[in-house]
């Protein structure tokens, strides 16, 4: 049975939609103010759950200066964060698990592609990420999102294309307006397949219901 996973409320906290990029300027006494950046990272825990070090999708990894704890001990997450970097150190201001999966082998008798908008897809280290904003009612149900293998087409000049389908199960959620979140599909299982040239291919049920697709170049 495919892994799956679901979007429960807490997921679509306010922060993801208002955490801006702060450039650096100075207060009215002349002072230079913390100069913030933001993004998904991979995020360590020890043993007392408190996080010790975030990865960026550049490979850095910095080690966390401040106190703050994550779900489970000696634990690995994908997450959105906010923070200050000074060298080889972060600080922390928010910290926000992100939905995470890995590509799945799902057969067409049970696929879902319920109608979503995919605001941005992009590569970031072994993660494929994605922007979406999801068609929500009153009752804000859990939705249910996944990323489905559908093989390599050759392109021709020895490159290929790895072309894969979004799950996207509504759950009998409304239509009254969206709400947005983030989450990554590993690639690790693809990696040893892909060459600088080939494509990813996304094919998706826009929020206008046309089936679409969207390339990123490897």
């Amino acid at each position: 049975m495919p892994i799956l996973f679901s979007i429960m409320k807490a997921c679509f906290s306010a922060f993801l939609l208002l955490c801006t990029l702060l450039s650096a300027c100075s207060d009215d006494e002349g002072r230079p103010l913390q100069n913030y950046e933001q993004g998904l990272v991979e995020a360590m825990s020890r043993g007392d759950k408190t996080v010790s070090q975030i990865v960026l999708d550049n490979g850095d990894t910095l080690s966390v200066t401040n106190r703050i704890m994550a779900a489970q001990p000696d634990s690995a997450f994908r997450a959105y964060a906010l923070y200050v970097r000074t060298d080889k150190t972060v600080e922390l201001t928010r910290l926000s698990p992100v939905l995470t999966c890995s590509i799945q082998q799902i057969p067409d008798t049970v696929l879902r592609t319920d109608a979503l908008l995919l605001r941005s897809m992009w590569l970031g280290g072994r993660y494929l990420n994605f922007f979406v904003a999801l068609p929500t009612g009153p009752a804000k149900r859990s939705h249910y999102l996944g990323v489905v293998d559908k093989g390599f087409s050759e392109n021709g000049a020895h490159t290929q294309t790895l072309n894969l389908q979004l799950f996207h199960f509504q759950n009998g959620d409304g239509k009254a307006y969206y709400r947005d979140t983030y989450f990554s599909c590993r690639l690790d299982s693809h990696l040893p397949h892909l060459s600088k040239g080939d494509s990813i291919r996304l094919s998706y049920v826009d929020e206008k219901g046309r089936r679409t697709s969207i390339t990123q170049v490897y």
